[in-house]
């Protein structure tokens, strides 16, 4: 094997681990344990049919038309979860890093000593709100595909990293609610893409309302701050249907949309 596809298939099997583990997370890893080989090349960047020989470890082996998972259960839920917690951590940044020394370090060997009490805490309630949405049976309400689609893209072009600035700064109590975050929004987005987005939180509940205001913190509309938190967590999940579901049931615990709110809420 080349080095160019050896690098593809290494990448590419990681990538499967991931939608391995999101399935099930989202629980609907197929009752078969088999996922089409078809439908990974539709929802992803490589060709799974060409790098199949390349491919296979202790999570899976990789046939003709499928990919079958080999791999029980349990270690499926002790293995899901940590993934949950790692996107989680890479939101999170040790307020005694800047963002370049934590940057070099989140793949490798962040550890959770390297966090504070507090920062320790809201890790811990995110990875339990996350856990909690995961588990929800039948969802409560429905929104369109569209909506869903609109509401986790609002980390699209780059703002997933002025978001992660804005959760860190809540954090570490730079900000607060009612503060101007216009800056935020103008570091990742150009001016259309900053009107579209203002004029889109009169319908989805952003962590910020239409004149740039911030909205929530660990005190004031916690919950706005959970549901913005993880819309951003699961952006970062390589396979769609496990993204569309889990939108779908955080929607069920906490509205995306601002005149569900006014509903009561059922869990």
């Amino acid at each position: 094997m080349n080095c160019k596809k050896c690098s593809q298939a290494l990448v590419a099997a990681s990538v499967l681990t991931e939608i391995v583990l999101e399935k099930y997370v989202a629980d609907i890893l197929p009752k078969t344990r088999k996922i089409s080989i078809k439908q990974l090349n539709e929802d992803t960047i490589f060709n799974y049919y060409k790098l199949r020989k390349y491919l296979g470890n202790s999570f899976y082996r990789v046939g003709r038309k499928t990919v079958n998972i080999i791999v029980d259960n349990q270690l499926l839920s002790e293995k899901s979860k940590g993934t949950c917690k790692r996107l989680i951590l890479k939101l999170v940044i040790p307020s005694q890093f800047n963002k370049n020394s934590f940057e070099n370090r989140v793949e490798k060997y962040i550890i959770d000593t390297d966090y504070t009490t507090e920062e320790r805490d809201f890790i811990d309630l995110m990875l339990n709100e996350l856990l909690s949405v995961a588990s929800i049976k039948e969802f409560a309400r429905h929104v369109s595909a569209r909506d869903l689609f609109d509401f986790n893209s609002l980390n699209h072009n780059s703002f997933y990293h002025s978001a992660k600035k804005v959760y860190n700064d809540i954090l570490q109590k730079k900000i607060h609610a009612g503060d101007n975050i216009m800056q935020y929004l103008k570091t990742n987005l150009t001016d259309t893409e900053i009107a579209e987005r203002l004029e889109k939180s009169d319908k989805f509940d952003y962590f910020f309302d239409k004149d740039g205001i911030l909205k929530c913190d660990l005190d004031t509309n916690r919950n706005t701050l959970i549901k913005n938190f993880l819309n951003t967590i699961l952006y970062s999940f390589s396979d769609p249907s496990s993204r569309t579901i889990l939108l779908q049931k955080l929607n069920s615990k906490y509205p995306l949309l601002t005149r569900a709110k006014i509903f009561k809420r059922i869990n």
